[in-house]
């Protein structure tokens, strides 16, 4: 069943198919909760629950024990350090604001260990400021050391990768189409593209839609060996190697199909947004060298409800792993895999009069896992 009509004057729906041959099905490989090899319920603790505002994203620097969380509604800096032993506050930095050095608004953090550099990416301006590691835990940093203007190539999600280069999710609306990931340098040239999109007949006419109906989110580990794709409306995730072959392209457990609508803006433009009636997946997957973790959602976007208490675990070759599940529901999540402790942001703590939070959870305190 193919839609490709005005659902009203500003709307455009791109995929709202439940038939299951919408999806070339050769492509992908189908997992349920019951091929998990292993169910662990996990209990969290309460590590942070002042100085934190609204706190959007969280990023661990393992080596300095340091946790990096991005947060609105409080002080003059966008990323607020935290000590993950103590949870006293440590530092702050990447200022508010549209002058030299500042940013309007702080989408995503990379913290590259080997290259001791905190990675500050503004999705508003388009931009990517370079910070100095050391200067953060040591409470020195006044600016970034460098920025990186990404102006024209459409950037969405970018992470480095050593030597200069940039992994981003490619942006199909840019022109190229066909393509799922691309590889820049600091000066946007593109030097090589790679990956597919999955088929699905109904975007035959609204290809220029694709990164947005397979909107994902998009990680590295720290080895740089392996990236992973977790997409946002459908239950799809795909693993890549550093050599541009796809791994696995894994779906499941729901096998839900992408119900969005791209919406014309009064201002021009559209925005893709999902349906009522649409499920949602993942959010950002975390990597090392051996596994990733992702959070589930797969609820309707029509309860507006983005805490979640699913993680799966897989292999770098796609094999379910582990089925965490969480007693305190959480958005956004690092994880330190040398100690196996996971960290949380939830904004529905309910604890006394704290509902804003950060939780750890210590795998190895239950590690008493339940096969299915």
């Amino acid at each position: 069943m193919k839609y490709s009509f005005l659902f009203t004057c500003i709307l455009l729906v791109l995929g709202c198919s439940q038939d299951k041959d919408a999806f070339n099905t050769s492509q992908w490989t189908a997992f349920s909760e019951s091929d998990f090899l292993n169910e662990v319920s996990l209990t969290g603790k309460v590590l942070i629950t002042d100085s934190l505002g609204y706190p959007t994203r969280i990023s661990l620097d393992k080596k300095d024990e340091l946790l990096f969380v991005i947060t609105d509604r409080l002080g003059d800096s966008w990323i607020r350090v935290f000590n993950t032993k103590t949870g006293s506050f440590h530092s702050s930095f990447a200022k508010k604001g549209q002058g030299p050095g500042e940013m309007v608004y702080v989408s995503e953090i990379q913290i590259v260990e080997d290259s001791s550099l905190v990675l500050v990416y503004s999705g508003v301006q388009n931009r990517i400021d370079f910070y100095d590691l050391t200067e953060i835990v040591d409470k020195s940093v006044r600016s970034p050391i460098k920025s990186v203007e990404l102006d024209s190539l459409g950037s969405l999600s970018p992470k480095y990768l050593g030597n200069s280069l940039f992994l981003d999710v490619n942006d199909t609306k840019a022109g190229n189409v066909d393509k799922r990931l691309q590889v820049f340098d600091p000066y946007e040239h593109s030097l090589y593209t790679f990956g597919s999109f999955p088929e699905m007949d109904i975007l035959e006419e609204n290809d220029i839609y694709k990164s947005d109906v397979f909107m994902a989110f998009l990680n590295v580990n720290p080895q740089r060996t392996h990236y992973v794709l977790a997409h946002a409306y459908v239950d799809m995730i795909e693993i890549y190697n550093n050599e541009s072959n796809l791994v696995k392209r894994l779906r499941g457990p729901d096998y839900f199909f992408p119900m969005v609508k791209a919406k014309e803006l009064p201002s021009g433009g559209t925005m893709v947004v999902p349906m009522r009636e649409a499920k949602m997946g993942y959010t950002i997957p975390r990597v090392d060298s051996t596994s990733l973790y992702v959070l589930f959602n797969g609820k309707s976007a029509s309860h507006h409800d983005y805490h979640l208490n699913r993680i799966f675990s897989f292999d770098l070759t796609g094999n379910p792993q582990t089925l965490y599940t969480l007693d305190i529901p959480i958005f956004a999540f690092d994880i330190d895999f040398n100690k196996g402790v996971i960290y949380g942001l939830t904004h529905e703590m309910g604890i006394g009069d704290s509902e804003v939070g950060i939780v750890s959870f210590d795998l190895n305190k239950n590690s008493d896992a339940s096969r299915f």
